[in-house]
């Protein structure tokens, strides 16, 4: 969030009231426009070099594995989910927990 806010040229404070809201699960999350895009997705990542863990590690969001068909509905909406590299099930762990792999 620091690196975000100085980026922008203002406080942690005025980030956080204006970009930041809590999650189901009460952690930090960017916030999201009414149609689900993320507040800095114009046609593109504004702070794309600066973006947060929740972005570097989409799409191994658990709540898009859950499942096969929670997995093929991310693969809908997201052109570049299930192509790629083919990541391990403990690569995937390893970059959920912001850990690079061995």
């Amino acid at each position: 969030m620091e690196r975000i806010a100085r980026h922008l040229d203002i406080t942690l404070y005025a980030f956080r009231r204006r970009y930041v809201v809590k999650d189901p699960d009460g952690e930090a999350s960017l916030a999201m426009r009414d149609n689900g895009d993320c507040i800095f997705w114009n046609e593109g990542c504004d702070i794309y070099s600066l973006r947060p863990r929740q972005c570097r590690t989409y799409p191994f969001w658990s709540q898009n594995l859950k499942s096969p068909d929670t997995w093929a509905e991310v693969q809908k909406a997201c052109s570049g989910a299930g192509t790629g590299k083919l990541y391990k099930l403990e690569e995937i762990r390893s970059i959920l927990r912001g850990r690079k792999t061995k």
